[in-house]
């Protein structure tokens, strides 16, 4: 019994590679680049937007969406969401846009591209989501946004109070979108409408 206890291979430590085995020499699909696949799948589905072939953009955004998801990054999931939220407004698909914007927005409630994409699509018109989408937009972006996209947020916001039937803040988010621009014909015309109303 010795003789065969001593004989047996000493079983690796956690940290350390099994015996003939490095990192190095791992089969490819073990060890994923994250950011270069990325880069890939953005470039791809670039390249499809550019030639206006939504439906195939859809196509493969949705495909990528249904594999990996537990060994993706995040950065890849919230572009995935972001991306097939973009590509199914192109299509005039509301429904899914809204979807994967959502989800995008659950991902990364801070990020940029998704709060602009996700606050254009709801328009101010579903105060319950369309509400906190643009707060943040403004408590995280307001300085990043240009003149006209400032006032589009808070005209978005003008209509989500007045839908809510708060007259007065509604007018308020009207006279900040025209503080931003003062040539917004639509913040102007938003105004005198809430204005008409109280």
């Amino acid at each position: 019994d010795e003789a065969e206890v001593a004989h047996e291979p000493e079983a690796a430590a956690d940290d350390e590679p099994l015996p003939g085995m490095e990192l190095a020499t791992l089969p490819a699909l073990w060890v994923v680049d994250h950011a270069a696949r990325l880069a890939q799948l953005q470039g791809e589905i670039g390249l499809l937007s550019q030639d206006a072939k939504h439906a195939e953009a859809m196509d493969k955004l949705r495909e990528e969406l249904s594999g990996g998801g537990a060994s993706r990054r995040l950065a890849e999931n919230l572009y995935l969401h972001l991306a097939l939220g973009k590509t199914a407004v192109e299509l005039g698909d509301e429904e899914a846009a809204r979807e994967a914007l959502a989800r995008a927005s659950e991902l990364d409630p801070r990020d940029r591209s998704v709060l602009e994409a996700y606050g254009t699509l709801l328009g101010g018109l579903t105060p319950d989501v369309s509400l906190p989408v643009d707060r943040n937009l403004l408590l995280h972006h307001r300085r990043q946004l240009d003149p006209t996209a400032l006032s589009a947020v808070y005209r978005r916001l003008g209509k989500a109070r007045r839908a809510q039937g708060d007259l007065e803040r509604a007018r308020v988010c009207f006279e900040q979108a025209l503080e931003a621009r003062s040539d917004d014909r639509e913040a102007l015309d938003e105004l005198l409408e809430t204005v008409k109303e109280s």
